[in-house]
């Protein structure tokens, strides 16, 4: 019995040693969040990057001051980098259980695989692959997760949103994170000036180059970097794309964010808003519903078949945002004519966007109907405040042998068709009964799609069409994906129907990775179509605004090389 009971307590001792061990699960630049595998991922010399895990430090996050603590460690928690049987203490910003931040001190050298370590309690975790690279360079996003809305000032160091947006003209400050080394190492006493080998550094502001006045560390401030820039000319929008490039062609770009911009005064104004719309949500919050309807078609070629995709779509959404929330997320505004901007994802996940999850669903109904030239429909509640369905079309697929069915059988007609439509509103819990008109006009034409096979990232790529309507926005999106690991990314871009013509620059393309292919079809896409420069506005009780648009668009699979 005795015996038995050494065994059961030997083994308890075991699991809870193996529960308490610190355990690695991501190690990403602290600003960008860039998944392995981006163009642009890596963590860099002097830069500050995050540790994502578990039993990794206490309970509750605990912060470090100056000088910032090294190999004595924050809390318990040290981080540890080995190069070739060489270790570096990595200055510490904070710890807790499941996140840690640290610097990658300058002296590290530059290597595909150095391993990182936790240790807390003097109980290492097993080491983390990263790349130590040159320069990595990621924006801090206002929702902590390399995403929407930048970190963006003014001189004064406000910061910029909705209601103190830049001016054409005026200096501002972007906050960002991975320019590269110092020497000859990280000071932990924080007083950091400029870098002695600083790299080229580009800033692309809605598509325009804007020009750098400063760019290096922030003085006083260990591993942070700042790049102030004067915001170029004929610029307005609520989602300004902002991205960074660092030794020109050759080098890295960094993650897209947005920013505000206003031609005058500090009120930016956006398609389908006004800064009326944005000085009233400043004083507490919005609510908003939007309504809309679309198609989409895609063609395929493999092995013989072609195959042909096209649905058509109709959807509302209803939502209340307090305007810290608004302000942090890329749902309401959108990039400005000209301009481009980049998404990526890491596995099955989408974009993250943590501010989303403080949006409160507003209910409508059961239901919103939709009547036009081919009759009515019926758009269902799918999630609280998100209704979503299919209206027509289907996948078509030729080139099969006699007697072989259509493997996709469940087809229906198509539903749109250019005309005006009425949406009806029946009322909920939240929002009013209300009608609402949308005209759904004729798509243009895309002229050099069969021209385009493929998409070398490393060369602009041109985009040329005809006809749509006056208040048509053209839209070129594309995305691309590869495994092992799985990651992707998405482009998008905006011109007016009238230009004719738009080149995706290659700055923009090589933030994508390199598609990989499945039996010989690409995995990527390319679309080009049309959606609502400005779109309708409707009214309904129970929400501050309302608006409607359409898209339209069509594309097919490339390979982006």
């Amino acid at each position: 019995m005795k015996t038995k009971l050494l065994l059961f307590a030997s083994a308890l001792a075991c699991a809870t040693l193996a529960q308490a061990q610190p355990a690695i699960t991501n190690v990403t630049n602290a600003a960008s969040y860039a998944a392995t595998g981006l163009p642009g991922a890596g963590i860099a010399q002097g830069s500050i990057f995050v540790v994502f895990g578990r039993n990794m430090g206490p309970a509750t996050l605990v912060q470090s001051g100056l000088p910032r603590p090294t190999a004595a460690g924050l809390a318990g928690t040290r981080v540890r980098i080995t190069v070739n049987a060489t270790n570096y203490d990595a200055p510490m910003i904070y710890t807790s259980a499941g996140q840690v931040a640290a610097i990658m001190p300058s002296n590290v050298p530059l290597t595909s695989q150095a391993n990182v370590a936790v240790l807390f309690n003097d109980q290492p975790s097993s080491p983390f692959p990263v790349a130590v690279v040159r320069s990595a360079v990621g924006i801090f996003t206002l929702n902590s997760a390399g995403s929407g809305p930048g970190v963006v000032t003014d001189g004064n160091y406000t910061p910029v949103t909705f209601t103190t947006a830049l001016n054409p003209g005026q200096a501002g400050i972007i906050w960002a994170n991975g320019l590269g080394a110092v020497t000859p190492n990280e000071d932990i006493n924080g007083s950091n000036g400029a870098l002695p080998n600083p790299p080229q550094v580009e800033v692309f502001v809605g598509g325009k180059t804007a020009q750098v006045l400063y760019a290096g560390r922030t003085p006083g401030a260990t591993g942070l970097d700042q790049i102030n820039f004067t915001m170029p000319a004929d610029l307005e929008g609520c989602a300004v794309p902002i991205v960074v490039r660092v030794n020109g062609n050759t080098g890295v770009i960094s993650n897209f964010v947005s920013t505000s911009v206003a031609r005058s005064g500090r009120v930016c104004r956006d398609r389908g808003f006004t800064e009326a719309d944005f000085q009233s949500a400043a004083s507490g919050a919005l609510r908003f519903g939007t309504l809309s309807l679309g198609r989409t078609t895609i063609k395929s070629s493999a092995q013989g078949f072609d195959l042909s995709a096209r649905f058509d779509f109709g959807s509302a959404g209803f939502f209340r945002f307090d305007y810290n929330t608004l302000i942090r997320s890329s749902t309401i505004a959108e990039p400005p004519p000209g301009a481009c901007t980049v998404t990526t994802f890491a596995g099955d996940s989408e974009p993250n966007d943590p501010s989303l999850s403080a949006i409160t669903p507003l209910d409508a109904g059961a239901s919103i109907g939709v009547n036009g030239p081919n009759g009515a429909k019926t758009i269902a509640r799918t999630t609280p405040g998100f209704y979503s369905s299919q209206l027509g079309g289907g996948t078509t697929i030729s080139g099969l042998p006699p007697g072989v069915p259509n493997p996709f059988p469940n087809n229906m007609p198509d539903y749109l068709a250019a005309g005006e439509y009425t949406f009806t509103g029946p009322g909920g819990a939240d929002v009013g009964a209300f009608t609402a008109r949308l005209n759904f006009p004729q798509p243009l034409t895309w002229t050099n799609e069969a021209s385009i096979t493929a998409v070398n990232r490393a060369q602009d790529l041109r985009i040329t069409w005809t006809g749509g309507a006056a208040n048509d926005l053209v839209v070129i999106s594309g995305s691309s994906a590869r495994t092992s690991p799985t990651v992707g990314g998405t482009f998008i871009c905006y011109s007016v129907a009238s230009a004719g013509s738009f080149s995706v620059p290659s700055w923009v393309l090589s933030a994508l990775p390199i598609s990989a292919s499945a039996q010989g079809t690409p995995t990527g896409q390319l679309l080009v179509g049309s959606t609502s420069l400005e779109p309708g506005r409707f009214t309904a009780p129970g929400i501050d605004i309302g608006v409607a648009s359409y898209f339209n668009y069509s594309g097919k699979n490339v390979n982006y090389q």
